[in-house]
């Protein structure tokens, strides 16, 4: 929401940056899945942290974010010698396709790059319908 009132309302665009500091720092702090949901069990949570460090980095261009990125991916055993070839869609529980594109245009590692065009020429080009 920052980025999207910025250039109309910034006393609005403060106070979303600073809640979403504040729930980001949260998320980081205390790890898991919530045990209060029952019917839509995430499958991980690494990915919407990876997610929400990206666009704190876009909206505030503070490095740590993306160290945070950075981090997670490791803890994720996504690295360079460890690629990741998972094509799963981007939806409310995997971000993780949103996370290397956006990565792509920000990152000088190569690695995102390379990922998300993966993703982007299966979804274009190599997934087939069952008939």
């Amino acid at each position: 929401m920052y980025l999207n009132y910025k250039d109309r309302d910034l006393e609005y665009a403060e106070k979303c940056l600073s809640y979403a500091k504040d729930l980001y720092e949260f998320g980081m702090t205390y790890r898991g899945n919530s045990k209060g949901q029952t019917y839509y069990r995430p499958s991980d949570y690494l990915d919407e942290l990876m997610w929400g460090s990206i666009w704190l980095y876009v909206a505030t261009d503070e490095q740590k974010y993306m160290d945070n990125v950075e981090s997670l991916m490791v803890e994720k055993n996504i690295t360079e010698g460890n690629m990741f070839s998972d094509h799963w869609t981007q939806c409310w529980d995997y971000v993780l396709t949103g996370v290397f594109i956006k990565l792509a245009t920000l990152s000088p590692n190569p690695m995102y790059k390379e990922i998300a065009e993966d993703h982007l020429d299966y979804w274009q080009n190599r997934i087939r319908s069952i008939s």
